[in-house]
């Protein structure tokens, strides 16, 4: 007997549906139908978030997300700004499901024995995920980070994708804030404890134009443009879609902005979206103590995870790792159609950090 996949794009429709999926599949904020809101507001006319669900015999199994615009004169999909994750995502059951398609000639591509005895890939999980890059091949260039839940790195490379290993840094909540505290470097419980000593007041006080301001002079100081728009920045930090599922904790003396840390829940994982400090509270230790009250907060709300999202840049890896957080790793995936393309993605990335 013949089992079809098929591959459509997520409509408004169905996003009860694709959102159900997300959470009872180990998904996360950023691959769900209230995310899409948040980008699509934060890109305007820049761009469009789209979701793809994979079915089998009208049940979701499986799909793929992420940011759908033009580049270099080309439709491309890619994780957008402020996103930790994006791209695929799979039914769990999928490893122990009795659906093993029969791939039929020139309706589902061609999969390997070796895609389907090595990496944990079943028959199912590989042909699911070439239905969807099946589906994908419009895009000349796809480049997802993809949830930690994502772990198919074998059936996605024998379809062409670069496969790239990262880690993100989480803090597990389910300790006592003892051993949080136990486990912390002792620069970072000295910071804590002088910052607490400080004549700042610790609020959820908000003032969008001061805190993209700050943003701005993070990156500044480490001689890079910030890439991240105004209006990208207002639609994660105030966006009304997300409210109810964001926390803002922010240091201020006086009218001043000194800090801030805008966290993101789902599920029960937190996640560290935005922050920013100037060189006052660095010195002051307000980002440890910003953090600190972040942890003992969502853990006293009973959330078990705190998801740091990983960093690029080398000084602020040393200062995560100061909280004792333990390494997760996830896929960043990428495909060219051409290598021209791929030396356009390069050429690009090279002007950003400019």
């Amino acid at each position: 007997m013949s089992s079809q996949i098929s591959v459509r794009r997520i409509e408004p429709i169905d996003f009860e549906l694709w959102d159900e999926f997300v959470a009872t599949n180990d998904g996360t904020l950023f691959i769900t139908s209230r995310w899409r809101q948040v980008i699509n507001a934060g890109y305007g006319q820049g761009g469009e978030f789209a979701i793809f669900g994979a079915f089998h015999r009208h049940r979701l199994i499986g799909g793929v997300c992420g940011l759908e615009r033009r580049r270099f004169g080309s439709k491309t999909l890619v994780t957008p700004l402020l996103t930790p994750y994006s791209g695929f995502l799979l039914s769990r059951d999928l490893i122990n499901s009795p659906l093993v398609p029969e791939l039929e000639q020139g309706q589902q591509p061609e999969i390997s024995s070796a895609q389907t005895a090595t990496g944990g890939d079943t028959a199912s999980t590989a042909a699911t995920i070439a239905a969807l890059a099946k589906a994908l091949s419009v895009y000349r260039m796809q480049a997802f980070q993809c949830p930690p839940a994502f772990h198919h790195s074998r059936a996605v490379a024998g379809l062409g994708y670069n496969i790239s290993p990262r880690l993100t840094l989480e803090i597990d909540l389910r300790l006592s804030e003892e051993q949080l505290w136990s486990r912390f470097a002792g620069n970072v419980r000295r910071n804590i404890k002088k910052a607490g000593r400080g004549n700042y007041a610790v609020t959820d006080r908000w003032d969008s134009a001061k805190a993209y301001d700050l943003l701005g002079g993070t990156f500044s100081r480490r001689q890079q443009k910030n890439p991240v728009s105004q209006q990208l920045f207002d639609a994660v930090t105030s966006h009304r879609c997300l409210a109810g599922m964001r926390r803002i904790y922010s240091a201020w003396k006086g009218d001043h902005l000194h800090a801030y840390i805008v966290a993101l829940e789902f599920d029960k994982t937190v996640y560290y979206a935005l922050a920013a400090a100037d060189d006052e509270a660095l010195k002051a230790g307000l980002p440890s103590l910003l953090i600190w009250d972040l942890l003992r907060d969502y853990k006293a709300s009973g959330f078990e995870t705190f998801d740091f999202v990983g960093a690029n840049t080398q000084s602020i890896v040393r200062f995560k790792e100061g909280f004792a957080p333990r390494p997760q790793p996830y896929l960043q995936c990428l495909r060219f159609a051409s290598p021209h393309m791929r030396m356009a993605h390069g050429f690009w990335r090279w002007l950003r950090s400019r």
